[in-house]
């Protein structure tokens, strides 16, 4: 508990001089995921846009009947939790000398423990004689120094994203020495993204896997701003994972209201437990907090409202009291006293769930006035542009509008001859009037999801605009 206690106050107060992690794109996981896409298995490959997958499929097509795809097609129909357990696996192997097996560094007893406790030691022990047998016969070592310069590539540009924040401010309050993660940059994975923590490793802490989906006219990944939050948001868990543990039996019927509240975004977000969803608030909760100081409040509002779309809806709240916490932390030493602080947030949260909904609907933006007027009669030649006011200061590198679907509208899609935001309020459409025919309707649709406000709240729904013109 004293542990935990540290955590939170040093966290947030001052960065540990410590090793610098870095990311590579790791052997082991480009084979595995090369498997998991020969096997039709999306969740570990699933890109399909870049020329390094066209280079996969064209390689290592002829391999698809190599008996390690039958076997993780089969774990994953008749056996969720070995199936489960082979990243896992993954994480603590190597490649050297030709050969695939476990790090040096990986304590195999206690790995062995795992295997046996879940009776998974023959699936192991087969997993890994299938991936040597892959390795030599699909040649994948040959292909794996055929792209070396494009890994150097990648490695390059997410390590140069990564070193905006370090990771030197990782702490090391749980163990007597702090263990470096493994961060596997996959440009085979896709856009997910994942942590396997607590490796029964003595040098390594996580594996953490990050993809990507996003590539440039070279055909190398995009790495942004999201990337660097999901890296941060993987190598976090292992620490916020055990404050959770602490809490989350403190607060569980509070928990279990704010997921009945949530659920239905919360569960397409990919969690599916009140549990679940508290470990992984508590943890984007942190990140957060820790990439404030190297993101504009631009890029930190853009993911408060992913996280909010994603099921958070009291991100904004947390982070705010979190803020508070930190800066009047010295009075908050006492181990009860910091632990009623958070529980005591989730309290009052589930409490006011429902105000709390109501709060992030009002948070969207509306119109409050078109001109010319909504379904009014207007002359053709005055009409020459449609101006539309908004509630609140809109994003204004992006709008989006189309065409109705009324057969007795005529669209004035094809009639705009401009589109532009004359300031933070006021969208414009320039009209040829030209192309307007007398005493006929006239309408367009304003998309929902194209018009943002500057804190990244969509319009609620698409905006239909009807207009008339006079007959001669």
């Amino acid at each position: 508990m004293r542990h935990f206690i540290f955590f939170i106050i040093l966290f947030l107060s001052h960065y540990s001089s410590l090793a610098q992690s870095i990311g590579q794109v790791h052997e082991c996981v480009e084979m595995t995921n090369i498997v998991f896409r020969l096997a039709d298995i999306p969740e570990y490959s699933n890109v399909t846009n870049s020329q390094y997958i066209k280079d996969i499929d064209m390689y290592m097509g002829k391999d698809k009947s190599h008996e390690i795809v039958q076997f993780v097609q089969k774990l994953k129909e008749t056996n969720q939790k070995a199936y489960e357990m082979l990243p896992k696996i993954t994480a603590c192997l190597d490649i050297s000398d030709g050969t695939v097996g476990f790090r040096e560094t990986v304590d195999l007893n206690t790995l062995q423990a795992e295997l046996v406790e879940k009776g998974l030691q023959s699936v192991c022990s087969r997993f890994v004689a299938l991936l040597n047998d892959f390795y030599r016969v699909s040649g994948f070592k040959r292909f794996f120094l055929n792209h070396s310069s494009f890994y150097h590539n990648i490695q390059c540009r997410f390590n140069a994203l990564l070193a905006q924040l370090g990771t030197s401010w990782l702490p090391s309050f749980f163990e007597p020495q702090f263990r470096e993660s493994i961060i596997a940059v996959s440009p085979s994975n896709g856009p997910f993204n994942y942590a396997i923590p607590n490796l029964p490793d003595k040098k390594y802490q996580a594996f953490v896997i990050i993809g990507n989906s996003r590539f440039d006219e070279f055909g190398l990944p995009v790495y942004d701003e999201m990337e660097l939050f999901a890296t941060v948001h993987e190598l976090m868990h292992p620490y916020t994972n055990s404050i959770a543990d602490v809490l989350y039996p403190m607060i569980q019927s509070a928990v279990a209201r704010i997921y009945s509240n949530t659920q239905e975004a919360i569960n397409a977000a990919g969690y599916y437990s009140p549990e679940m969803m508290f470990t992984e608030w508590l943890n984007n909760l942190f990140t957060i907090q820790s990439l404030k100081s190297v993101l504009n409040q631009d890029s930190v509002n853009f993911l408060l409202r992913i996280l909010e779309g994603n099921g958070f809806i009291y991100m904004n709240r947390s982070l705010s009291f979190l803020e508070h916490f930190i800066a009047n932390k010295s009075d908050c030493v006492a181990q009860d006293v910091l632990l009623t602080q958070f529980a005591g947030f989730i309290n009052y949260t589930a409490d006011h769930i429902a105000q709390i909904q109501n709060e992030i609907a009002y948070k969207h933006p509306y119109i409050v006035d078109v001109f010319p007027a909504l379904n009014s009669l207007n002359d053709v030649a005055g009409i020459n542009c449609i101006i539309f006011s908004f509630s609140v200061p809109m994003r204004t590198n992006a709008y989006g509008y189309a065409c109705l679907q009324d057969a007795y509208v005529n669209n004035l899609y094809p009639v705009v001859k401009n589109a532009l935001w004359q300031d933070a309020y006021t969208f414009v459409l320039e009209i040829d009037s030209s192309k307007l025919n007398f005493g006929t309707e006239y309408g367009i649709l304003l998309k929902k999801d194209s018009f943002q406000s500057v804190y990244y709240y969509t319009l609620a729904e698409d905006f239909i605009y009807k207009i008339k013109t006079r007959k001669l």
